[in-house]
């Protein structure tokens, strides 16, 4: 028997979770693999939100902070999104409203404006490799 696993995830959530991210802009013709649950994410167009499976896993904020309860459900978010884009289920034009989702959900949760600030700085800057295709992670394999 073999056995396929990933590394580099911290967190994993203990129940569904819910949340509304604004799909205005984006056709929905163009995301036909959102009616269609993929591991752990589907999309209710019903309620219009994202629905996350217990036991998603991911890594929690990125960069040079602590994780607390200001940025670990903007972090959830995020990586979602971020996510769904690398398997090319959301066009990789949808970041800047995946990086505002994280600032409004940072906002909702208590983290100061310079912080919020930080974080979109770094986000524009320097995480444009996170959506992107070839960074999906890998998948090991063991035994036989």
């Amino acid at each position: 028997m073999e056995l396929k696993y990933t590394k580099g995830y911290k967190y994993q959530t203990d129940e569904i979770n819910r949340f509304k991210v604004d799909l205005s802009n984006i056709n929905r013709l163009d995301l036909p693999m959102l009616c269609n649950p993929i591991r752990f994410i589907s999309y209710d167009y019903n309620i219009n939100k994202f629905i996350i499976d217990a036991g998603y896993a991911w890594d929690g904020p990125s960069g040079p902070t602590k994780d607390d309860k200001t940025n670990m459900r903007a972090s959830f978010e995020h990586d979602v999104l971020y996510q769904l884009m690398r398997l090319k289920i959301l066009p990789r034009r949808f970041r800047k409203v995946a990086d505002k989702q994280f600032n409004e959900t940072a906002k909702e949760d208590g983290m100061n404006w310079f912080r919020r600030r930080y974080y979109l700085f770094f986000l524009n800057k320097g995480a444009g490799f996170a959506a992107n295709p070839k960074n999906r992670k890998k998948v090991y394999t063991v035994g036989h």
